[in-house]
C-alpha cells in the first residue's frame, strides 16, 4: 500500500484527478496546460475551484519546460 505522506496525484482535471486525490486523502498537483488550459486566466481558475469546492495542493503551469 502507498504511504499517503509520500503520494501525490498529478492531473489536469478538477472533477476527476483533484477530486480523486481528495477522496484518497493525498496531495494533488493540477497541471494547467491540460484540460483546464487557462491561458493566464487565474481568476477563472479560482472561480472553477470555488464552484467545484476542489482545491489542489499544488499548481503547475506545464509539465513540459
Amino acid at each position: 500500500a502507498a504511504q499517503k505522506k509520500k503520494t501525490i496525484i498529478i492531473g489536469d482535471t478538477l472533477q476527476y484527478d483533484i477530486a480523486g486525490a481528495e477522496r484518497a486523502g493525498v496531495d494533488s498537483l493540477l497541471v494547467l496546460s491540460g484540460t483546464h488550459k487557462l491561458n493566464g486566466d487565474l481568476p477563472g481558475l479560482d472561480q472553477a475551484m470555488k464552484s467545484a469546492a476542489l482545491f489542489p495542493t499544488y499548481l503547475l503551469p506545464s509539465i513540459i519546460i
